[in-house]
């Protein structure tokens, strides 16, 4: 499986890849820092699956959810995020799955590979 992985935060983007590197069948393609970089990403690598933040600057994930369903539904996206008021929107924008960047390891691989 082809990641591709969405957050303007350094930390967050290094530790979602470590954590995919340990994992045989997941391969990190690449990284973006906003929304708008991600649906760019998307069109030049074609991943299988995006893990997105949602509050990032120029291009929030929401909008980059959308925009990368409608030119590419088969994408797979998960959208992370430190607020749950968010879960409703981010499902609405065409998100396959919404977690808390708090509820876990397990629960994060469980989504990514479901």
């Amino acid at each position: 499986m082809n990641v591709l992985i969405v957050d303007d935060d350094r930390a967050s983007r290094e530790g979602l890849r470590e954590l995919f590197e340990l994992r045989p069948n997941i391969t990190v393609i690449g990284e973006a820092i906003n929304g708008e970089e991600a649906v760019n990403l998307v069109n030049a690598l074609h991943p299988d699956l995006v893990v997105m933040d949602v509050q990032m600057p120029k291009m929030d994930g929401l909008e980059a959810t959308r925009q990368i369903k409608q030119r590419t539904p088969d994408i797979r996206i998960i959208l992370l995020t430190m607020y749950r008021e968010y879960r409703a929107a981010a499902l609405r924008s065409g998100a396959d799955a919404f977690l808390i960047k708090g509820d876990g390891i397990a629960q994060l691989l469980a989504a990514v590979t479901s």
